[in-house]
């Protein structure tokens, strides 16, 4: 007997962290956090289908930093992604992306942080 695999990833239901949405890597960044830091709240779902990626316990379209846990949400220089780092993560509705310019005024002006 085949086991049932909705989306077609490889993974059988019964193991698929997000059956219904194609992710055969799984990944599942709130549980990874969850394992290294407290507070962090992991909801055993894979990104590819959780609403609160990083586990901060607000929404991904609420975020201002969707896969970096923050649960205060500050952003004090009010560009619209969070104060936890640069936030690397993609950037909310509201934001446009910056022109080259821009891009190369931080990139020339700011340390390089390695995580």
């Amino acid at each position: 007997m085949i086991a049932a695999d909705n989306d077609l990833d490889g993974v059988p239901n019964g193991v698929d962290n997000c059956r219904d949405n194609y992710n055969p890597r799984q990944g599942n960044l709130d549980q990874v956090l969850a394992e290294k830091y407290v507070g962090v709240v992991a909801d055993g779902r894979g990104d590819a289908c959780d609403s609160d990626e990083d586990g901060d316990d607000v929404l991904n379209l609420d975020d201002n930093c969707p896969r970096r846990f923050s649960r205060d949400q500050s952003d004090l220089d009010e560009d619209g992604l969070g104060d936890v780092s640069a936030c690397p993560s993609r950037p909310s509705p509201q934001q446009r992306a910056p022109t080259w310019r821009e891009q190369s005024e931080v990139f020339s002006t700011r340390p390089m942080i390695f995580e």
